[in-house]
């Protein structure tokens, strides 16, 4: 499943910036009934036409993200009944 997201993330001083982001959702199936299991599963970035990750670009800021740029990937990012959780990798200019 790919979909696009529009994600705030917030410093520690409150200052934010906001990213958009196209994420593939990777469903794992059931080794028991060979069913779809959607309350787990994996993502990453989308892949362009040519096989390469769509980076996260960053479209706004507050505070001193405010006219950032930057391009950021996903690592380890999974999710389930315990939470989503990821990691992101690359560079903010700010």
């Amino acid at each position: 499943m790919v979909t696009t997201f529009e994600v705030t993330y917030v410093a520690a001083n409150g200052d934010k910036f906001v990213t958009e982001e196209y994420v593939s959702i990777n469903f794992p199936n059931d080794t028991e009934t060979g069913e779809i299991d959607y309350a787990t599963g994996t993502f990453t970035n989308t892949l362009d036409s040519n096989g390469s990750p769509i980076p996260i670009q960053i479209v706004s800021g507050t505070g001193r993200f405010e006219n950032a740029t930057g391009e950021l990937f996903f690592m380890n990012a999974s999710f389930g009944p315990e939470g989503s959780f990821w990691e992101l990798v690359g560079e903010i200019t700010y």
